[in-house]
């Protein structure tokens, strides 16, 4: 009973604490990441449930790329993804999104910019 009130207070509350990375992992469950000419988009349609967010699917590959922590901070959350092409070259990226809180986590993201970071490693 009394993790249910805390859960409760947690959800009930948002605004008025900065979201954990346990928030945003499952905010960001299922996202999928859209790979042309360095630009990564990301695009949200429906709510997410699942709270065991570890990797999201890069589309024109097919393929999972590793979920690093997030840097959050009020109003925008910074994901860092690697993946490793078929060469075995690391691929950095960095990808803003944009989200709110509206009775807990919503559907409303999209990216504000292309990553500011893309590096190649060898």
């Amino acid at each position: 009973m009394r993790f249910a009130l805390l859960l409760l207070f947690a959800t009930a509350t948002p605004l008025l604490a900065q979201p954990s990375e346990e928030d945003l992992r499952n905010w960001l469950q299922g996202v999928e990441i859209v790979v042309g000419k360095k630009w990564f988009f990301l695009d949200r349609t429906e709510r997410l449930q699942s709270t065991n967010f570890t990797r999201v699917k890069l589309v024109q590959h097919k393929e999972q790329l590793e979920f690093s922590p997030l840097k959050a901070n009020l109003g925008t959350a910074w994901a860092e993804f690697r993946y490793t092409l078929p060469d075995k070259k690391s691929l950095e990226m960095e990808a803003v999104f944009n989200y709110e809180f509206k009775q807990g986590l919503t559907q409303r993201t999209r990216t504000l910019k292309p990553p500011p970071l893309v590096k190649v490693k060898k």
